[in-house]
Parts: C-alpha cells; sequence; structure tokens
C-alpha cells in the first residue's frame, strides 16, 4: 500500500495518497497484526541477507578448491551457437544476437530507473517539496478531523 500510495502521490497529490494509505491499513494495522508485519519484514531481510551472503561465501570458496586447481588446462573456447531447429534443419528459435541482449539490458535498466524516479518523486509530493501546498500526509491521530472516522485498531 505504501508504494502505491508514493506513485500515486505524482497524479493526484496528498489527497488520492491519504485516502490510498487509508484504505490499505484496514488490512493490516491493528495491535495483532502490525507487529507481525514489522518484524517479519526485518527478519525477512536479516535472513535473506545472510543467505545471500552464505552464498556468496559457498561459491567464492568451491572456486578455490585445491582438487580444481592442480594441473594445467588449455581449452580452445569457441563460441558455440544453439539455436533451435526442426527435424528439416529450419531454425525455428534464433538465440538473441548480442545487440539485442544489449537493448533488453538498458530497456530493463530504464524501467528500474524510471520506477525509481516515479517513487522518489511521489515522496517529494508527499513531503511537500515539489508542489506549492503546504500540506502533508496527517498523522494517524489526526485521521479523524480529516476524514471523520478511523479505521478499527
Amino acid at each position: 500500500t505504501h508504494l502505491s500510495a508514493t506513485a500515486l502521490a505524482t497524479i493526484g497529490g496528498i489527497e488520492l495518497t491519504n485516502k490510498t494509505i487509508v484504505l490499505g491499513r484496514v488490512y493490516y494495522q491493528n495491535s495483532f497484526l502490525e507487529p507481525i508485519v514489522v518484524a517479519g519484514s526485518i527478519w525477512g531481510h536479516i535472513i535473506s541477507g545472510l543467505i545471500k551472503r552464505g552464498i556468496k561465501l559457498y561459491w567464492k570458496y568451491k572456486k578455490q578448491d585445491v582438487r580444481k586447481l592442480t594441473g594445467e588446462v588449455h581449452e580452445k573456447v569457441e563460441k558455440i551457437v544453439t539455436d533451435e531447429t526442426n527435424e528439416q534443419g529450419v531454425v525455428i528459435h534464433k538465440q538473441p544476437s548480442e545487440a539485442t541482449k544489449k537493448r533488453l539490458r538498458i530497456i530493463r535498466n530504464g524501467v528500474i530507473v524510471s520506477s525509481i524516479g516515479l517513487l522518489a518523486t511521489g515522496l517529494l509530493v508527499i513531503g511537500g517539496k515539489l508542489r506549492r501546498e503546504n500540506i502533508k500526509i496527517p498523522l494517524r491521530s489526526e485521521y479523524l478531523k480529516v476524514y471523520g472516522h478511523v479505521y478499527p485498531q
């Protein structure tokens, strides 16, 4: 809900952001679920970071295995083309060229950068840095004043 609210801030401003956050709070913000969500995300990040580090260390030391480093091996490296062909030898699926792979990599990176830019702009709108309005997202205690009711806790 927080990312969608941030992305919507650039389009609909603070009012739409507030409504989006309020609609999402019904599902997770009560005295039982909120600590689970917060603690779960913290532990999830910690555990995934430890697992990622463990995998990196495993592959680092596996490459340095003494049994694999003994002796000299000289092989000719050739480019292998693995196009899919049918029974007649006609190419069904051609492997993408290096130029195509580079173009797709640029597009993927562009999507990532654009998404981050959209969210950053939303954060600036929410913080009142871009628009001239002096409106910011109200505190939880102020929702009663703004919307007339507070969702269950």
